[in-house]
């Protein structure tokens, strides 16, 4: 079957799926949009070199980041059609700034010491799919869930902010100051996260919300395998479609 046709036939495949889903069940979809604070938490890191140098056993269990902004989108099913308004599932993707502190990085292992290092951008998307369970009575709705994620990280050169003397098992190194202690790298890990908040409906289909969000994940770039994990906190504004949002106690 060439190109043409191959296309032509799964096209009609999923619009024959889309015109069986009942009309009703797209009454319950919802949309959002975030934005607000992450607050990452002290990470525990294994280096494998530093300057260039191997550092077999060399850790650090302090590297601290500064708070930064993060926002996202968000669309949503509670599942009204299957008669279990309790729960739903959502789909989300958002962006946060958790950049690395100017700090003296303090190292354990072979070749302890600390290295000074500059103020260093960080940057950390992620797609994550939630299950979550709400009470669905009443304009304010407060709610939990639990979701996997995958985050994709990206960091800067992280260098030096001031000449230091860093002993290592093969001699003594002198670092001068903006001398690149890791070059900068990305990766993507899986993650897990757990988030709850409350939602409160300004009209049939308009909510408002504030939410809490807890992720974790490790992080493997060239020379450091990063153990991230961040507080979020942040509100929206979310559009349901239909009568789904508010319930009356039965």
């Amino acid at each position: 079957m060439d190109t043409a046709k191959s296309r032509s036939l799964w096209l009609a495949i999923l619009l024959g799926a889309l015109l069986m889903v009942p009309t009703q069940s797209f009454a319950q979809i919802y949309v959002g949009a975030y934005g607000g604070a992450v607050f990452p938490h002290d990470a525990d890191a294994e280096i494998e070199s530093i300057f260039g140098i191997p550092t077999p056993g060399l850790t650090s269990s302090d590297v601290e980041f500064e708070t930064g902004v993060m926002f996202g989108a968000r669309v949503g099913y509670w599942m009204e059609y299957f008669d279990l308004p309790f729960f739903g599932v959502e789909g989300e993707f958002y962006w946060s700034l958790p950049n690395i502190e100017s700090q003296d990085v303090t190292l354990g292992g072979t070749g302890a010491g600390s290295v000074p290092i500059q103020d260093t951008d960080f940057r950390v998307g992620t797609v994550a799919l939630n299950l979550l369970a709400r009470y669905p009575y009443g304009p304010i709705q407060p709610y939990a869930g639990v979701g996997g994620a995958f985050l994709f990280a990206d960091v800067d050169d992280v260098k030096v902010s001031a000449p230091t003397l860093f002993i290592l098992p093969g001699g003594a190194v002198i670092l001068p100051a903006g001398a690149t202690v890791f070059k900068g790298d990305d990766d993507t890990a899986f993650g897990l996260q757990l988030l709850g908040g409350v939602k409160g409906f300004v009209t049939d289909n308009l909510a408002i919300f504030a939410e809490y969000k807890w992720v974790l994940a490790k992080f493997e770039f060239d020379t450091v395998e990063l153990d991230y994990s961040a507080s979020h906190v942040y509100a929206g504004l979310e559009w349901h479609f239909g009568t789904g949002g508010v319930h009356q106690q039965p």
